[in-house]
């Protein structure tokens, strides 16, 4: 079977999820040369779809991982996580003392948050395929009938911290949190925010940018491709596959003028660390279907050019 008919076969057999996510990439490139040149050729591509399901402790009971990676300094990260059919907790009241995106991929659930500690009903969130929700640091939250998750669902999460807990019992007298309002959540319905086109011919949503960490949806049209100069990024970054499939190239330096072929199907992660050869020179590739993709980071930084084929800026 050729690679076009196999695609097509690919993509008649996937889910429908025809929403992309992706990380917002400074505008202006400079040129320089990465100060360890090990770093150059260290592309991978996480096979999520393979990866077992583990469960750590201190997790919520029932819940299950799949680590896509670890940030040392704070034992934050990202993750797929799988929340079982029937779900309940007996957790109680309380909020998170990290901040935390949740990405829908498949499934539906529910989670009450509250105003402060003087709410006592609170307010219902549902989260569907293609919702993001971002649950502030402080934001109050809990569980209870109205939460049940009747089908499990998956679902990307990210968060800044490692996940802990603060209770916030119900006669909780608190007006303040730490002498500040209390925060509220933020759910962003991915499939009504507009596409927008980019100066490279993608089109992207831009769901949150803080300054350091952000997360940006992409959609690759059939065929397109990364051009000009080579490229690096002095920080990581992350490509979930949501839909379609990307042809890569991973170039063992600058004077490396031909790349090593990859390929990124659907359910798979490509991780690109700093200083690794990414954009630009046919790097990325959409396949004949296209390709929908989430793209993050976690840090600032910027994106530098390597301009001529010596690899000299």
């Amino acid at each position: 079977m050729n690679h076009s008919l196999r695609d097509l076969v690919a993509f008649l057999c996937m889910a429908v999820l025809t929403v992309a996510l992706g990380t917002a990439l400074p505008a202006q490139a400079q040129t320089a040369s990465p100060s360890e040149p090990a770093a150059w050729d260290r592309v991978r591509v996480l096979d999520l779809n393979s990866m077992p399901w583990t469960s750590p402790p201190r997790r919520p009971p029932g819940w299950k991982f799949k680590n896509i990676h670890t940030i040392e300094t704070t034992a934050g990260g990202a993750e797929l996580v799988f929340i079982p059919p029937g779900w309940s907790t007996n957790s109680p009241r309380h909020y998170d003392k990290e901040n935390g995106w949740y990405y829908f991929v498949e499934g539906e659930s529910a989670v009450i948050y509250y105003k402060n500690p003087q709410d006592q009903v609170g307010t219902v969130y549902h989260n569907r395929p293609g919702t993001l929700f971002y649950g502030v640091e402080g934001a109050i939250h809990y569980f209870d009938v109205r939460t049940v998750v009747p089908e499990g669902c998956i679902l990307l999460s990210w968060h800044d911290k490692r996940p802990t807990i603060q209770p916030v019992p119900f006669d909780s007298k608190e007006t303040t949190l730490n002498g500040q309002p209390w925060p509220y959540p933020r759910i962003i319905n991915t499939p009504e925010e507009p596409w927008e086109k980019s100066p490279d011919g993608y089109l992207s949503k831009r769901l949150y940018d803080n300054g350091g960490p952000s997360l940006e949806m992409r959609y690759y049209s059939p065929g397109w491709r990364s051009s000009g100069a080579k490229e690096y990024a002095d920080y990581d970054r992350w490509i979930y596959v949501m839909n379609g499939s990307l042809n890569l190239k991973v170039y063992e330096g600058p004077k490396d003028a031909n790349g090593k072929a990859m390929r990124a199907w659907k359910g798979q992660v490509v991780e690109a660390p700093a200083n690794a050869i990414f954009g630009g020179a046919d790097t990325i590739e959409a396949t004949e279907i296209g390709a929908w993709v989430l793209v993050w980071r976690e840090q600032s930084g910027t994106i530098r050019e390597i301009s001529s084929p010596t690899g000299q800026p």
